[in-house]
């Protein structure tokens, strides 16, 4: 099967600049690996801490035991010996908080299988033709609230509640990934009856999005967060002949 193809999307909050967005993603087609993050705002460092967790999720296959103590060591490294407020070192010891969603895809030369694995309220939707098949791990629009699952930087006691999915794909099939702001619209237009994904897939340029999710806000159908967007095609076999 050819790597899929990839467009990603991104944006802070209104109001923000980029380097102030919490959002973060990794992605490696060849190898069938992508991932995105978003970071709780509420923690430290919270932006930095989603980038790291996006980027060892993509780039270590296998346990997350062999690149998530890594990741938690170097964010803390970074920070040590260096000045911080009284508050920032509170802030520092309570580590800071990030959704996951990592997704691979492997397969032969008509179909392949995919996992998704998620903490959090980060999504993937499964389309083929023109119909949704799979909504992971949301999946209703009123499943999203204030306290989902998140993975710190500091080692917890508890066990990370890491939800796992699996599914097949054939050509033509799409993925859209997206943070929950994103993701809690789509399900809502979904049970409005419409179909979002043709409209996210019609996307083609950062300029198109940040039209779209100015709209979106404009017209209060999501809340103002930082939105981040990957759009996944497996390619149809006309394009491959």
């Amino acid at each position: 099967m050819p790597p899929p193809s990839v467009a990603a999307f991104q944006l802070p909050k209104a109001g923000h600049r980029s380097e102030e967005c919490e959002d973060a993603f990794a992605l490696d087609p060849e190898r069938g690996r992508f991932a995105l993050s978003d970071g709780a705002s509420e923690s430290f460092a919270a932006g930095d801490w989603a980038r790291r967790l996006s980027a060892g999720f993509v780039a270590e296959a296998g346990p997350w035991s062999r690149w998530l103590q890594q990741a938690r060591a170097d964010w803390a490294a970074q920070f040590h010996l260096r000045e911080l407020s009284w508050y920032a070192e509170t802030k520092l010891q309570e580590g800071a908080w990030a959704t996951l969603l990592g997704v691979t895809f492997g397969g032969d030369e008509e179909s392949g299988t995919w996992t998704a694995m998620a903490v959090g309220d980060s999504c993937l939707f499964h389309v083929r033709e023109d119909g949704l098949l799979r909504a992971f791990p949301m999946r209703r629009a009123g499943d999203f609230n204030n306290q989902p699952a998140l993975i710190g930087s500091i080692r917890a006691s508890r066990r990370v509640h890491r939800l796992r999915l699996k599914g097949t794909y054939q050509r033509g099939d799409r993925f859209f990934l997206m943070t929950d702001a994103l993701a809690a619209w789509f399900l809502q237009q979904y049970e409005n009856k419409e179909r979002p994904w043709t409209r996210l897939a019609s996307l083609a340029s950062p300029s198109d999005f940040e039209e779209f999710i100015a709209a979106l806000r404009t017209g209060n159908a999501i809340r103002n967060d930082d939105v981040t967007l990957l759009c996944i095609g497996i390619p149809p076999r006309e394009e491959h002949s």
